[in-house]
């Protein structure tokens, strides 16, 4: 069905709606974005979920790559930066093969990407850029492919009828 259906009884239950997206004009058009896989991933944190899963996990770490719209998340049961580093290792292992080379992540200021993170991304060579805090607008597509990524789960549960304890993040 059409996403946002108002007479949809599970997108009114998961409180799914559709928002209009602003017209690009001016400077923003000339802003080329990468074509190839691993130019740009940004990296977030979505979380605390309640009720956690049946493995105990409240937090999804999500990754997706700019040039290629490539997602991937990971279930997490803390926000540490010991766990993160260790979802990111398993979503993306290490390639020696430039074309698989993850060359630069966009990252919240969160504490989840310090330590152990920041470690593993400078034995890769993996450049970092931090967004400023509570400027959502510097990561705003990001956040929005966040919402809508939430929104469609919850939509999809809703509709399975599943106990909400088995909902997980």
């Amino acid at each position: 069905h059409l996403p946002a259906d108002k007479d949809c009884p599970a997108c009114r239950s998961a409180k799914i709606h559709r928002t209009r997206g602003r017209r690009k004009t001016g400077s923003m058009l000339k802003k080329v974005a990468p074509l190839m896989f691993g130019v740009l991933v940004s990296c977030d944190t979505i979380g605390p979920c309640t009720p956690p899963d049946i493995r105990g996990s409240r937090y999804i770490l999500s990754t997706r790559d700019r040039g290629t719209k490539y997602a991937a998340i990971s279930l997490q049961k803390t926000k540490s930066d010991e766990e993160t580093a260790t979802s990111f290792r398993a979503l993306y292992p290490r390639t020696d093969t430039e074309t698989d080379r993850i060359q630069e992540v966009r990252l919240d200021p969160g504490t989840e990407f310090r330590g152990n993170f920041q470690r593993t991304l400078v034995k890769r060579e993996v450049r970092t850029a931090r967004t400023l805090p509570r400027r959502t607008t510097h990561n705003a597509t990001e956040e929005r492919w966040h919402r809508t990524f939430e929104e469609r789960v919850r939509t999809c549960l809703v509709h399975s009828g599943a106990p909400t304890r088995l909902w997980g993040p």
